[in-house]
């Protein structure tokens, strides 16, 4: 004798109207709103002709990041003519985001003051908010903000694109424009753009760390961008 609580599994096929329509996955929503069909390939990192750029791009999954509604692509370039007047002053990577609706490319980790100059060593690793406005990456160099003092470490900035700012995420305590002493990396941004997340080894990004972080090796931290604090 079947259970009562199985009976319903043993009565034949369901009925018609005890079907329910199955739900979209996540990912195809999210492709299906993208602008562009999603049977649609285009090419990024255009150079200012519109050919492809003149060095690589993107060259792995952490190098390359896309807004939630497919707009904005951020990503990873060694290309030197992504730019109008682009001045390189490393011979390494830099940080561009593509905007698919307007067909332009800026470049992110540029050189205080000078949006077509290239910071003076190489970034990596970006990482974008879901609406595309705040854009995280890992970079040795030391001119991305004004008035910047480093070393030859790693640090985490943030760049805000509507505003052509950048901010170094990963100071010294006390400090906003002091790079702390040893080396950031791995940042993730947060959807709503308010946190970042990120590894280090250095032991004065908090106010007495020194103090209780003696294991010599890598943290996590976050860093809230409202308050300009971050937490162990």
């Amino acid at each position: 004798m079947t259970h009562p609580r199985f009976a319903k599994w043993f009565q034949g096929s369901p009925k018609k109207s005890d079907h329910r329509r199955p739900q979209t996955p996540l990912s195809v929503q999210l492709l299906e709103s993208r602008l562009v069909p999603a049977s649609t390939i285009g090419l990024l990192s255009v150079a200012i002709d519109g050919s492809s750029g003149d060095n690589a791009s993107g060259l792995g999954a952490s190098q390359s990041a896309v807004s939630q509604n497919g707009r904005y692509v951020v990503f990873e370039s060694s290309a030197t003519d992504l730019v109008v007047g682009q001045t390189e002053l490393n011979a390494g990577t830099d940080i561009f985001l593509r905007d698919r609706q307007t067909n332009t490319t800026i470049l992110v980790s540029h050189e205080s003051g000078s949006p077509a100059v290239t910071g003076d060593n190489i970034s990596r690793n970006p990482s974008i908010s879901a609406d595309g406005r705040y854009v995280v990456y890992r970079s040795t160099a030391t001119d991305l903000v004004s008035g910047q003092v480093d070393g030859s470490n790693n640090d985490v900035f943030l760049y805000d694109t509507a505003t052509d700012t950048t901010t170094l995420v990963s100071h010294a305590d006390g400090a906003a424009t002091t790079a702390s002493n040893n080396s950031t990396s791995y940042a993730q941004i947060s959807a709503d753009g308010n946190y970042v997340v990120f590894v280090s080894r250095a032991t004065n990004l908090l106010a007495n760390q020194s103090t209780f972080d003696t294991n010599a090796t890598d943290d996590v931290f976050l860093w809230s961008r409202a308050t300009g604090t971050r937490l162990w």
